[in-house]
């Protein structure tokens, strides 16, 4: 494996060297739902692609370690929450997360059991009992995504909306084990945990890298009245890969990636 030195995304496939992504579409409508323009620069989607394949190699080489020395052959889900037992706000999104994956799956069956479902929580005797009393952020991003979508067409919404549906595992499980490209022995539950972090961490550092591009970039002075995708081509010039550096510098700060 040949490797490219970037500032945080410092360990690239040779797939990518070579221009060829696996989540390019999926990774640039992700961007745009975070906020990022409909078309986002091609040169920050393919570097958020070698960011996410750096993250996830990196969070499973310390959670093989952590497995490892519990004597499992395996990594799992627990080995990554241990990791992640600093950060709550991210314990209890993917708590939740694996709730409603729980509820899903059993959708079609019996009665489903709310109890039943709570049960599935990542509880672990080590964790801090707060994790599960802690604040959702989820209003707040749902109050930013409101903002985004008040001027939009019926059409442009749609287009907003099949966006947000754009997924690193639902129905790619094959691509997503080629993307990863690793070794390591894991349960089969973890691909889907590993995809729904993926999913957070471009909402992590993309949420920041526009604000930081929001502010370098100057007040346009054009019609107030003009709306929709219009108004944003008109506004908002396309996230950087100097804006996400400087969004994973802070992240890298606050200790919510490597």
């Amino acid at each position: 494996m040949s490797t490219s030195k970037t500032e945080y995304g410092f360990t690239v496939r040779d797939n990518q060297e070579k221009g060829q992504t696996l989540y390019s579409q999926e990774i640039e409508a992700m961007m745009y739902t975070c906020g990022d323009v409909r078309i986002p620069n091609k040169e920050s989607s393919t570097y958020m692609e070698q960011i996410i394949y750096v993250q996830l190699k990196l969070l499973l080489s310390n959670a093989y370690k952590v497995s490892k020395m519990k004597g499992s052959k395996k990594i799992n889900i627990e080995d990554i929450v241990f990791l992640m037992r600093n950060n709550p706000h991210r314990v209890k999104k993917l708590s939740n997360y694996i709730i409603f994956k729980d509820v899903r799956n059993k959708v079609n069956k019996d009665a489903i059991s709310l109890r039943a479902a709570s049960e599935t929580r990542l509880r672990y005797n080590w964790l801090p009992k707060h994790v599960y009393e802690m604040p959702e952020h989820t209003h707040g991003r749902l109050y930013i995504i409101d903002k985004m979508t008040e001027g939009m067409s019926k059409e442009e919404y749609l287009d907003f909306t099949e966006c947000r549906q754009a997924s690193f595992t639902f129905r790619k499980g094959k691509r997503f084990k080629e993307f990863l490209n690793t070794q390591y022995k894991m349960k089969d539950d973890l691909l889907d945990v590993l995809g729904f972090l993926a999913c957070e961490i471009v909402f992590d550092i993309i949420s920041i890298a526009s604000k930081i591009n929001a502010l370098k970039s100057k007040k346009s002075q054009i019609n107030p009245d003009i709306k929709g995708m219009f108004k944003e081509r008109m506004h908002k010039k396309p996230i950087t890969v100097a804006d996400i550096d400087e969004a994973c510098r802070q992240l890298k700060l606050k200790n919510v990636i490597y």
